[in-house]
């Protein structure tokens, strides 16, 4: 089976159609899909459906897609030693990230990265649902993702940063005169929470049990740049991670104070495990081994 039709079948069913697909791999809507045909014809069964949504993969395609995930990752693993016993760096490399750390921790990395490997091709893959990041790193979308750790993950995990959750008011409100502001004065104001449609995660979840469900917050987003603007300029008041309130506070009016309760969050470097992975991905990590310590040296 030539490789190349697996690739093409990947890319497709991730992309959901042969149109993005086709502009991706630069190739034509009708080669694609005469190499899924031809594909297809040598397995002796069809591999996908076309739906409204899409192309998707049948009951077939889900069985044996995850077997071609692997056999990919695995001819990669073969390929990059070949570059590497030939002194040259070069690979791919996929990340998914949530869009705040992306956009705070992300580019200092790849900046260091870069530099010591210019041939490696990155490409960050921003999401707000935790649950799909999630989802693509067991699958094999993403190679390594990038988030804060929860309970439940049974993920190999490489450690990054750990911070407070703090409190994020206007320059104007009452709330600034104190160095130290209590989680039921922060539901006594207009209160604004980052939520996505799964929920509040495990940390938000233990501000809202210190209330006793008898408080809720006036709003809930899962876009942190609504909750920067209305704090700055809606006199609401919210409990975000102390990165993302440092970042705020240089470019918004507002202000950030510790809280009564310490809730911390860690922020790492999540991949399926590590004893699999490409050079290229182990690279990657070992480079971010180097960048924590650098970080935390700040």
């Amino acid at each position: 089976m030539d490789i190349t039709k697996y690739e093409v079948l990947l890319k497709v069913v991730d992309r959901g159609g042969l149109s993005q697909s086709a502009e991706d791999l630069g190739y034509t809507r009708s080669a694609l899909s005469k190499m899924i045909a031809s594909m297809e014809k040598e397995i002796g069964f069809p591999l996908v459906k076309r739906t409204r949504k899409g192309i998707v993969l049948n009951k077939e395609g889900e069985r044996v897609v995850p077997l071609i995930r692997e056999l990919l990752k695995v001819n990669t693993i073969l390929e990059e030693e070949y570059l590497m016993i030939r002194g040259m760096s070069q690979g791919k490399l996929r990340i998914g990230s949530f869009p705040t750390m992306a956009y705070l921790l992300m580019p200092d990395i790849l900046k260091g990265f870069n530099e010591i490997h210019p041939g490696i091709q990155i490409e960050v893959v921003e999401e707000h649902s935790l649950h799909q990041l999630e989802t693509w790193l067991k699958q094999g979308i993403i190679d390594v993702a990038l988030f804060s750790r929860e309970s439940y993950h049974e993920f190999d995990w490489i450690p990054f940063m750990e911070e407070p959750y703090v409190a994020l008011i206007p320059k104007a409100c009452t709330l600034a005169e104190k160095e130290v502001i209590s989680v039921e004065e922060m539901f006594d104001h207009k209160l604004i929470l980052f939520k996505t449609q799964e929920g509040y995660d495990q940390d938000m979840m233990k501000f809202q049990e210190i209330t006793a469900g008898t408080k809720e917050a006036d709003y809930n987003t899962n876009s942190i740049y609504l909750v920067q603007k209305m704090v700055a300029y809606d006199n609401c008041v919210s409990i975000i991670p102390l990165s993302v309130a440092e970042d705020t506070a240089k470019w918004f009016p507002v202000e950030f104070r510790k809280l009564n309760t310490e809730v911390k969050r860690t922020i790492g470097f999540a991949v399926k495990h590590k004893e699999n992975v490409s050079l290229t991905l182990r690279e990657f990590l070992r480079y971010v081994k180097k960048a924590r310590q650098m970080y935390i040296g700040k």
